[in-house]
């Protein structure tokens, strides 16, 4: 089951990232939250929440 985690930035800020059920980072949802999203933290991790069970939901149904 995919989950977010926070992870903690060398310059002491926090971000959130979403990892799947072999707890390795999504590729595609970590360079759409760096890229697309410049947004305040709280929105980063509302948004990897809902990246995390879009990703759950590829996982279970086999989806590419």
């Amino acid at each position: 089951m995919a989950q977010t985690q926070k992870v903690s930035l060398p310059d002491g800020s926090d971000t959130w990232t979403v990892l799947d059920r072999d707890y390795a980072v999504v590729q595609p949802v970590e360079e759409w939250l760096r890229v697309a999203c410049a947004c305040s933290p709280n929105t980063v991790k509302a948004y990897s929440r809902g990246l995390a069970l879009w990703w759950h939901y590829l996982e279970e149904t086999g989806v590419n």
